[in-house]
């Protein structure tokens, strides 16, 4: 599943972004087993007692050396690692599969309400102008543009209704970029070791961020859904991210988040 040997999304084609869901379909399938296997798989503790030096510490080097370079303590790091709490990480995969989100990355697009948004769903990496015409069609109240901004489904049929293709969706106890304030709120489920997740970071992330989450108008609340078929990196990558907010705040978590997201071989193999 490596990034290299998948079609690049066009930007300029709502049609042709439409490979990118399909090509994500296998995701869908199996994704309620990551429910499951992360009773187990997340389920378990590292050592208590641990520093960037231990032995299980040393398990998790890149992600401290990460750290590191993104001026984070490489030991505080290092201790929160082996402690390898995922308890935010399962409660996101068990409110994705509550919202329908059977890949990634998965956005929730709606106007920012207490703790949740009623979020247009985008399944996918869709090209900016989809984004745009969702958060445009938003603000304008025309439902058209963004039934039109999304486009047909895989049998070329346009939704017949905004409900068909929204979800009320929570914030979680999770990350916010941007104003907390912005009038529209983008929830997005994604898994650091997904090439799509990658493909959107690169190619349309930087675009909402400079027009829409950087001037005010839309804030981002980045939640985790790492695949199993992209384990135990992708977990671990959650966890790290985790871990650099709870020395940081949100501004640490997403510094780590970009830097990750740049250097990852979005594969399953990490960094």
């Amino acid at each position: 599943m490596a990034e290299k040997n998948e079609k690049e999304t066009p930007s300029t084609s709502m049609v042709a972004s439409l490979a990118t869901p399909i090509a994500i379909v296998v995701a869908g399938v199996i994704i309620a087993g990551a429910v499951l296997y992360s009773n187990n798989f997340l389920g378990g503790k590292g050592a208590t007692t641990g520093t960037a030096t231990t032995e299980l510490g040393s398990k998790y080097q890149k992600f401290i050396d990460l750290a590191s370079e993104v001026g984070l303590n490489a030991d505080q790091f290092g201790q929160c690692m082996d402690k390898f709490d995922a308890s935010e990480v399962k409660d996101d995969i068990a409110e994705a599969g509550q919202y329908g989100a059977n890949g990634t990355p998965a956005f929730f697009i709606g106007k920012s309400g207490n703790g949740s948004t009623y979020g247009v769903r985008i399944a996918g990496a869709y090209p900016f102008e989809a984004f745009k015409g969702v958060i445009d069609g938003l603000n304008e109240g025309d439902d058209q543009k963004i039934i039109n901004s999304i486009g047909p489904d895989q049998a070329g049929n346009l939704p017949k209704s905004i409900a068909e293709i929204s979800q009320q969706v929570s914030f979680g106890d999770d990350p916010v970029k941007g104003d907390p304030n912005a009038p529209i709120t983008i929830v997005e489920f994604s898994d650091y070791e997904c090439p799509f997740c990658k493909r959107h970071f690169k190619t349309t992330y930087p675009q909402l961020l400079s027009e829409y989450i950087d001037t005010g108008k839309v804030k981002l609340v980045f939640r985790d859904l790492p695949l199993p078929f992209h384990d135990p990196v992708a977990t671990q990558a959650a966890v790290a991210a985790n871990c650099a907010r709870e020395q940081g705040g949100d501004e640490a978590y997403f510094k780590y988040h970009g830097e990750y997201f740049s250097r990852t071989q979005a594969n399953g193999d990490g960094l």
